[in-house]
């Protein structure tokens, strides 16, 4: 009986653990969003399109947008996903507010 209360337990404190933690994990993506992170990622998209586009001046609009979109886009959010852990290392949760 107290085997099942204790994991019933556990598994309630990690539940509660994992809730707070999607807190911070949002509080560190609005920071990103605050601080230009999201800003730098699209400039320097930009940039590079305007580089390609020098090399490939046949390749229409629709084409870069569409790379933007598709795999860049997707690309930073999976960026985004692997900085949380660093930030969670070197901010305090209120340095992070």
């Amino acid at each position: 009986m107290y085997k099942i209360l204790f994991i019933i337990g556990l598994s309630l404190s990690m539940l509660v653990c994992h809730a707070q933690q999607t807190g911070t994990e949002k509080d560190i993506l609005k920071l990103m969003e605050v601080n230009g992170s999201a800003a730098n990622y699209d400039l320097a998209f930009e940039q590079i399109v305007s580089q390609f586009k020098m090399m490939k001046p046949n390749v229409p609009q629709l084409t870069w947008d569409m790379a933007k979109r598709e795999v860049f886009d997707k690309e930073i959010i999976e960026l985004n996903k692997k900085l949380i852990p660093i930030y969670q290392k070197n901010f305090a949760p209120a340095d992070i507010k």
